[in-house]
C-alpha cells in the first residue's frame, strides 16, 4: 500500500499560484513518489515558541481529511 502525500503550502502575500502550477513545478524535480496527492492551502501553520512545525497539529487538523479519487 502506497502512503498518500498532502501539501499544506502558504501563499505569499500578493501572490497567486494554483494547484496546478504546484503540480507542474514538482514535476521533474522530485520522484514521483513525492508529488503530493492533494494540496490544501492554509493561511498559516502552527508553530510553537521555538519555531518547529507542530506536525501533530497539523495532524489533528486534517485527521477526516478525504483525498480526492
Amino acid at each position: 500500500m502506497r502512503d498518500l502525500v498532502a501539501s499544506e503550502p502558504l501563499r505569499k502575500p500578493g501572490q497567486d499560484v494554483s494547484r496546478d502550477e504546484l503540480l507542474e513545478f514538482y514535476a521533474g524535480k522530485v520522484a514521483p513518489w513525492w508529488v503530493p496527492s492533494a494540496i490544501e492551502f492554509v493561511e498559516q501553520l502552527p508553530h510553537p515558541a521555538t519555531g518547529k512545525l507542530l506536525k501533530t497539529q497539523l495532524r489533528k487538523d486534517f485527521a477526516g481529511y478525504e483525498f480526492e479519487r
